[in-house]
């Protein structure tokens, strides 16, 4: 295989490796591509989307909004490669709200349970309230109807950014292995395949 840049687009082609060798053009617009000698075929990327070629056959589309190929498992004909994936996260989500549990138990203050009976000779038995535990009360109430506001507000706000996901195609299907993955190829030691459920099976370090 061989690789020129253009211009205007990048261009995939291949050739035997001879002196008299003629090329053929597998796909224009390449941003990336993985060969395979023995399958004599070429898993590659253009315009944002994952492609399938034998050579000298059609290209077969197999995925979009795909990042970047990871891996390809020539053995079994399959490819891992990430996609970059819309994501909507809201303010709520990214703070650890310390106060939450406590907040959710606390109730209202009301009046008559800050009241005692007592005996007044003028007025006989009568309920007299302790204002300054009650006033107490209420400030604590006030200050967790604030949080109580400001948490509204931050699940109501909401960054929208992108989540690189991990996925393996074989047989014509794409399967999930993981989503939020962090960086590129070289984050990634080795990935391994489970024989018994033929699911791929992530290991990061």
């Amino acid at each position: 295989s061989s690789w020129e840049s253009g211009s205007s687009s990048d261009t995939l082609y291949y050739a035997e490796v001879s002196m008299d060798a003629s090329k053929e053009k597998v796909a224009s617009n390449v941003s990336t591509y993985q060969y395979g000698s023995k399958a004599n075929a070429v898993y590659f990327l253009k315009d944002n989307a994952l492609y399938y070629c034998k050579i000298s056959e059609d290209e077969e589309k197999l995925d979009k909004d795909v990042s970047y190929i990871h891996k390809v498992d020539w053995e079994n004909n399959a490819v891992y490669y990430v996609k970059n994936e819309p994501e909507k996260i809201s303010y709520a989500e990214l703070v650890e709200d310390d106060m939450a549990d406590a907040d959710a138990k606390l109730k209202e203050p009301r009046e008559e349970d800050y009241q005692t009976q007592e005996y007044s000779y003028w007025f006989g038995m009568r309920n007299v309230t302790d204002w300054s535990r009650y006033n107490a009360a209420c400030d604590v109430y006030y200050e967790k109807e604030n949080r109580d506001y400001i948490r509204a507000e931050m699940a109501s706000r909401v960054i929208e950014t992108y989540r690189d996901d991990l996925y393996y195609y074989v047989n014509g299907e794409a399967q999930l292995v993981a989503e939020g993955v962090s960086g590129y190829a070289e984050s990634y030691d080795m990935i391994m395949i489970d024989s018994e459920t033929t699911l791929p099976i992530p290991v990061l370090y």
